[in-house]
């Protein structure tokens, strides 16, 4: 399934006239086909490494907040798409569990995590669903995605 994010890169090298092979010359493949791979990869089904998405945002001009916004667009979908009615809930450091409240979105959870992270100076575990865990370091940025199942959509390096 392509993601915004995705799809924006693949139009922006065809309003270019660009191919896969030309961009995987243009952002350092030597190996043209591993690149046309990766690349088609990220195309169709949103999935890239970060410096890759680093390169290819170089080459065809596409500015971080353009990046971050259909991330959180394509995150937001993802967890639309995998939400679960159980309760969520996240643990900081190794205290025990502290339920997220109900009338705080799935994306509020996230900001909520990265702040008691950042005020706590501890890692924090937010446990959105049985399938979505998010492993947050002290400094606040997101380290990790969990999934159980379903593959998640790219999100910016570094955090939110």
């Amino acid at each position: 399934m392509a993601t915004n994010l995705g799809k924006h890169f693949h139009n922006a090298r065809r309003e270019r006239g660009l191919t896969r092979a030309d961009i995987a010359r243009k952002v350092g493949y030597t190996n043209a086909n591993k690149g046309i791979r990766r690349i088609q990869r990220f195309e169709e089904i949103g999935r890239v490494d970060g410096d890759l998405l680093e390169r290819l945002s170089l080459v065809l001009d596409v500015d971080r907040e353009t990046i971050e916004r259909l991330s959180m667009q394509d995150l937001r979908e993802w967890l639309h798409r995998h939400a679960d009615p159980r309760p969520r809930y996240y643990k900081i450091g190794q205290k025990g569990p502290m339920p997220v409240p109900a009338h705080v979105s799935d994306e509020g959870a996230i900001f909520l995590a990265q702040r008691e992270a950042v005020e706590n100076k501890a890692p924090v575990r937010l446990i959105l669903s049985p399938r979505i865990t998010f492993l947050i370091g002290a400094d606040g940025k997101v380290e990790e995605i969990l999934e159980h199942a379903v593959p998640l959509p790219t999100l910016p390096v570094g955090g939110v």
